[in-house]
Formats: structure tokens, sequence, C-alpha cells
């Protein structure tokens, strides 16, 4: 499924107003959402940067699991 219209990056507020260069336009703030089985939003991770990002969800999964 594909969020054509922005209408569920404009929930999460995601859906940011960029500037890259001095051009301004709208675009996808980089998120990560975790969400539990009952539809709970249990971690956040807002502009996130690729590198250890992974290593920083896994542990959020763990904590999770221990619960």
């Amino acid at each position: 499924m594909s969020d054509t219209d922005a209408a569920v990056s404009k929930a999460y507020g995601v859906y940011k107003l960029k500037n890259m260069y001095g051009r301004k336009f709208w675009g996808i703030e980089r998120s990560t959402f975790l969400i539990d089985p009952k539809g709970k939003v249990t971690h956040l991770f807002r502009r996130v940067k690729v590198d250890a990002h992974l290593d920083e969800v896994l542990s959020a999964l763990k904590e999770l699991k221990r619960v």
C-alpha cells in the first residue's frame, strides 16, 4: 500500500516542509515507529540517521520483549 495522498504521513507528523540548497519542498522526514500488537506506538525515532539505527531499533524491540 502506498500513501499517495500523504494522509498517513501527515497523521504521524512526518510530512514536513524541507529546504535543500535554498529550494523548499514538501517531503517525508525519515522516521521509525514501533507499534505494538494493540496498535499503540511504543517507540518513536525522529530524524533517523542510517548509521547505528538498526541497533537502536533492535534494542528497543528487546526492551519491549522484556515488558
